[in-house]
């Protein structure tokens, strides 16, 4: 079968027609997306790079409280070391709970945050293994506790493996008293100078951390989620509902923030099987993670229509050549 002359014809001039402004609008749509997945990965990346630097902002600032302390405690006695402890809990609603622990681990005196009830009596935090890595590096130690009570900690640092919300979670903080710091007999607290160095122990709620209650949603299926080390979820946004964070500490990019030293982004897989990209910022101190994730149909959806109505673009002209 012959094509006709005037076919032919048509054939090419269409395609003389069409196939520049396909490569053109391919162009175009290519750098258009890419911008668009630019900027929104941009603000992913931002936005956990703020969160993370706004934690070590905080662990400066409670070590430099906590510094001042130690240091005014050096020239006091029990009563006056007391009485200083209670004034710093008053004065800073963050702490739940401060204690001087002695070189054995147990508390010789504890002062609690108003808003904490019960729990008045003296533990032994000898097992809680960031008290012992405290001791034997000689150097502050710290790390996220998600227990719904300090008795957790006291048992060697168990954590809850229910997903707690940020007002269940807290930072634990172990100091080492300066080495002319020792317990004695003098004052209340009896206890042998052989017993070692003082140590200070403090737990500083989450619940009061601006940039913790300020963590809120992106769009219908992004949000920000604080992990620790274990890749357990610490902090999230309180309308993020539970199954959000199914096998959090399997996803791969949690996986990959946890190893990180810098930030960067991924796209993976969640445990349904939805597509999501993601953004990521480590936390050196105390050890986790900020995660910053969202859908990637919801994400790029503006530049999923841009190909969608190009698509429909070229087909008209097609249709209308051919008219």
């Amino acid at each position: 079968m012959k094509i006709r002359l005037f076919h032919k014809l048509v054939a090419v001039m269409l395609a003389v027609s069409l196939i520049p402004i396909a490569l053109l609008g391919y162009r175009l749509i290519s750098i258009g997306q890419l911008g668009v997945k630019t900027a929104i990965l941009e603000l992913h990346l931002n936005m956990a790079e703020r969160i993370a630097g706004d934690f070590r902002a905080y662990v400066d600032r409670v070590d430099t409280r906590m510094n001042f302390v130690m240091d005014a405690m050096r020239k006091m006695d029990w009563e006056n070391k007391q009485a200083l402890l209670a004034s710093l809990v008053d004065t800073n609603p963050e702490l739940k709970e401060v204690s001087v622990l002695s070189g054995e681990g147990r508390e010789l005196v504890k002062v609690l945050g108003p808003s904490l009830k019960g729990g008045t009596e003296l533990r032994s935090y000898a097992k809680d293994p960031s008290y012992r890595a405290m001791r034997t590096s000689k150097k502050r130690t710290l790390r996220f506790d998600s227990s719904s009570g300090t008795a957790g900690s006291a048992l060697g640092g168990q954590h809850n493996s229910s997903l707690m919300p940020s007002s269940g979670a807290e930072m634990l903080f172990f100091y080492p008293f300066p080495k002319n710091v020792r317990s004695s007999s003098a004052g209340p607290m009896v206890m042998s100078s052989s017993a070692g160095p003082l140590s200070f122990r403090v737990s500083v709620t989450l619940d009061k951390f601006a940039a913790i209650r300020k963590l809120e949603k992106i769009g219908g299926t992004g949000f920000p989620v604080v992990i620790d080390a274990a890749g357990r979820p610490i902090a999230f946004p309180p309308d993020v509902e539970a199954g959000e964070l199914a096998g959090i500490k399997d996803w791969p990019i949690s996986k990959t923030a946890l190893s990180a030293l810098a930030t960067g982004s991924s796209e993976y897989e969640d445990a349904r099987g939805r597509v999501q990209i993601g953004a990521y910022a480590p936390i050196a101190e105390p050890g986790g993670a900020v995660i910053v994730k969202q859908s990637r149909e919801e994400a790029f959806r503006y530049a999923l229509f841009m190909q969608r109505d190009a698509f429909y673009a070229i087909l008209a002209f097609a249709l209308l050549v051919l008219v």
